[in-house]
């Protein structure tokens, strides 16, 4: 009895001197509770393995270019806002030019969350989330939507939610509440 054992992967050695990756089931014949031979099946994995290989090397090529534009951005961004700060530090300022200033100082607060955000669901969306759990998606929400208010301008966004009462189960890992409120709120900000 017990479980038959895993696909194993090994390399097979063509007649050009070529090695092959292989993957191999091998499974015990029984009869009558008795092992009387052995079944092994063996197919060609290097298509497989190719196609893993390029898939790591463009997801580390994008992750190299968003670290590289974030880097740049948030580049420009400290030197605006350093100069933003010269400008509101001026005495005597005209209000239309303070109004201006401030106005382009959020905007640039803005830019670098979002750049954060962008970040976060690259991070989560390349490591898969770790490992799941059962949760609530209503309570996630519900929660998600509340520290959301707490920290907006309340006059000019509204944020409603309707849903039937009971528990909504899921299987999620922890990342799924940082997505949730990265969604939400990208969605108050700007729509």
């Amino acid at each position: 009895g017990g479980a038959d054992p895993p696909a194993v992967e090994v390399g097979v050695q063509a007649k050009s001197g070529h090695v092959i990756p292989a993957e191999m089931i091998v499974r015990p014949i029984r009869h009558s509770n008795e092992v009387v031979g052995i079944l092994g099946i063996g197919r060609n994995v290097e298509e497989r393995k190719r196609l893993e290989e390029s898939l790591r090397k463009v997801i580390n090529e994008k992750d190299f270019y968003l670290d590289l534009m974030s880097h740049d951005l948030q580049n420009f961004n400290q030197a605006i806002v350093g100069y933003l700060e010269m400008i509101l530090g001026t005495e005597n300022i005209d209000p239309k030019l303070e109004r201006y200033a401030k106005g382009a100082f959020r905007q640039v607060m803005a830019t670098a969350q979002l750049i954060a955000h962008l970040k976060r669901v690259a991070q989560i969306r390349s490591y898969g989330g770790g490992s799941k759990t059962k949760r609530d998606l209503r309570e996630i929400l519900l929660r998600s939507i509340t520290n959301l208010q707490s920290g907006l301008d309340k006059t000019n966004v509204v944020i409603s939610f309707e849903s039937p009462e009971g528990s909504f189960p899921i299987m999620a890992s922890d990342d799924l509440n940082d997505m949730l409120n990265l969604m939400i709120e990208s969605a108050a900000r700007y729509s």
